[in-house]
């Protein structure tokens, strides 16, 4: 401080230097004092405000903000002459939570000479740690994938707030959201937003944004909490369950044997849930078994394509039409409330294991004609090859049949009076 005095006047300067030169209150642990920090509390914690390094020595003090006005806390106050022109001045409290159990706003004053500081007072929002917040189910939130979102924090008046999320593969909440309303102060992450009323948004849902999310806030008297747990879902495309044999989105009768296999599948879908089969009503459910079920899944992105393969067997002969449906399960929304309807056309001819156990019957006698087709030729191009060496032989033209076909073939005997390539393909003594 430098006076200078004439015969009219007594001019006052303050000096100021160092640390200082950031000219408004610091409070410890705060990174950016412009804005408002955010810490958590607990009973050892000491909340300290200090200026280093003015002349003269700045007194400090701490105040709770409420929306009716800043009011008092217990604080202890202290200066010391760091120099021989120099003073810093220190304020602590350890008593924030004086007004509401959850939140407080502390204020850091400073009753500085005008002009020596830019700024006069830093805030720092408290969340009491000490103090277990309300056990209560969250409300549930159903959000579209690639939709808004905003959330509302309180229907009371609010003064300050913080948001927290919990996402679904992290064990705790962490801060996404501050604000100060009263103080028209608003900090956020990336991918958020807060509104003017202090409402957290989201511009684009992802499945990341799926998790539990916490608001509280106070009027610097009264606190609260809200909890919500955000749900993303994608309507399956197409918006039916598909089921093979049936056409597109529709109802369908399926001819079908009394045993067999069934499949239905959906795509892009989210969350991921599960597909049935089912008799349509209690009478149906004694004629038909579904058993062995087999659920595929595939994920893409966000949304998972799903397929289940399922056989059944009918066990009253009796009985050739059977209404089942395939469905979609596990989840209370009306947009899953999707269901595909079939009737059972029972062929009671045979099974399809049957027709598969025939098809498997004659695949296999058209592989042993083949074999026996090869080895007549076979064996007639090698008794051909001896007569010719032997020049002894005689051909004359003979009807092999093989199996449902008959073939021409040029029938060689050699001297020995054996020929190849009599009827059915079997060897015969001329």
């Amino acid at each position: 401080m430098i006076k200078i005095k004439t015969a009219e006047h007594e001019l006052i300067f303050f000096s100021s230097k160092g640390p200082f030169l950031s000219r408004l209150p610091h409070i410890e642990d705060c990174i950016d004092n412009n804005e408002i920090c955010f810490q958590t509390w607990n009973r050892q914690s000491e909340v300290l405000c200090v200026i280093q390094d003015a002349r003269p020595a700045v007194p400090l003090s701490w105040m709770v903000r409420t929306y009716l006005e800043d009011q008092n806390v217990t604080y202890n106050f202290s200066f010391t002459n760091e120099t021989n022109s120099f003073f810093t001045s220190r304020v602590t409290t350890r008593q924030p939570f004086t007004y509401s159990p959850f939140l407080a706003l502390l204020v850091c004053k400073a009753d500085a000479p005008p002009g020596l500081l830019l700024m006069n007072e830093s805030l720092v929002l408290l969340l009491n740690e000490e103090k277990p917040l309300p056990a209560f189910e969250p409300v549930n939130i159903y959000a579209e994938l690639r939709s808004k979102l905003e959330m509302n924090c309180s229907r009371n008046t609010i003064v300050h707030l913080v948001w927290h999320v919990k996402k679904v593969s992290e064990p705790a909440f962490k801060n996404v959201g501050v604000a100060s309303l009263v103080n028209m102060f608003k900090s956020h992450i990336v991918d958020y937003n807060l509104s003017d009323t202090g409402s957290l948004m989201i511009i684009n849902v992802t499945a990341q944004h799926e998790g539990v999310y916490r608001c509280i806030s106070s009027n610097g008297f009264e606190d609260d909490v809200v909890i919500y747990e955000v749900l993303v879902f994608s309507s399956p495309h197409p918006r039916y369950l598909i089921v093979d044999g049936c056409d597109a989105g529709q109802d369908c009768a399926l001819e079908v044997y009394p045993e067999g296999n069934l499949t239905c599948s959906v795509k892009r879908i989210r969350p991921r849930l599960r597909l049935d089969f089912r008799p349509l009503d209690d009478k149906a459910s004694t004629f038909i078994l579904f058993y062995d079920k087999n659920i595929t899944v595939k994920e893409n992105e966000d949304t998972f394509d799903i397929s289940l393969t399922s056989k059944y067997s009918v066990n009253d002969n009796t009985k050739t039409r059977i209404p089942i449906e395939c469905a979609l399960i596990g989840s209370d929304m009306k947009t899953f409330n999707l269901s595909t309807k079939l009737e059972l056309r029972i062929n009671k001819g045979k099974t399809s294991t049957d027709e598969t156990s025939n098809e498997s019957s004659q695949g296999r006698r058209y592989y042993w004609i083949a074999i026996v087709v090869i080895l007549v030729l076979v064996v007639l191009l090698l008794l051909s090859g001896g007569a010719n060496l032997k020049g002894r032989f005689v051909t004359r033209r003979e009807t092999a049949e093989v199996g449902y076909s008959t073939f021409r073939i040029l029938v060689t005997c050699t001297g020995f009076k054996v020929c190849w390539g009599g009827e059915r393909g079997l060897s015969r003594l001329l």
